[in-house]
């Protein structure tokens, strides 16, 4: 009997603070799914990615952090993510932020339902990226995330590059997946399921010849 009572107990508190939690939707004085104004002069396309990302002045920024990107559907350019950047000169810096951060953002969210220290690497040098910590909140379809990547000092992986430093950083992240995974403007990025094979014997042809 008693143990069911602990038990009941437990269930109570985790529905109580899943009613007082903050519903997520968005950051620095942006929300998910509002149409950003691409032609803003506080907007900045990032070349690379034509009408999708977009570096931002934004209303709300938090101290210490002076990169956001704003990631938008590539026509109604309606936000399905934000991001807040800040780079760091020590870890242990980076560390002690982003313990600050973590604990506000639980605070308002509860309890993270994610949190992981394992390698947090990006995946085009996971060898160079080094380790970290995260922790993810989530609201049905919409979740934050705050990421603290603790970088590494390239050359002593390879004695021949010099001046590569992958600094110690971290990552705040509003995410809809609503908005990305529902958005119809994505079908035309994406390639069709029976289109023919790609001609590649130009392309092959040329590299024989150049390279």
């Amino acid at each position: 009997m008693k143990r069911n009572s602990i038990g009941l107990a437990i269930l109570v508190t985790l529905f109580a603070n899943s009613v007082m939690a903050e519903p997520i939707t968005g950051g620095f004085g942006l929300t998910l799914g509002t149409k950003l104004n691409v032609n803003s002069s506080l907007a900045t396309n990032i070349e690379r990615f034509p009408n999708t990302i977009f570096h931002v002045q934004v209303p709300k920024p938090i101290d210490g952090f002076d990169e956001y990107e704003v990631y938008v559907t590539p026509e109604s350019h309606t936000i399905y993510q934000i991001k807040a950047i800040r780079y760091y000169k020590y870890l242990v810096d980076a560390r002690v932020e982003f313990d600050v951060l973590e604990e506000i953002l639980r605070d308002k969210y509860t309890v993270p339902i994610k949190r992981t220290t394992q390698k947090v690497a990006q995946r085009h040098q996971p060898e160079a990226e080094g380790g970290g910590r995260i922790s993810e909140f989530r609201r049905g379809g919409t979740k934050a995330v705050i990421s603290l990547y603790d970088g590494r000092r390239v050359k002593k992986l390879n004695p021949n590059i010099r001046n590569y430093d992958i600094p110690s950083r971290v990552v705040i992240t509003y995410y809809s997946e609503d908005v990305q995974k529902k958005s119809s403007e994505f079908k035309d990025l994406r390639p069709p399921k029976n289109r023919p094979k790609r001609d590649t014997s130009k392309l092959a042809a040329d590299g024989r010849a150049i390279l």
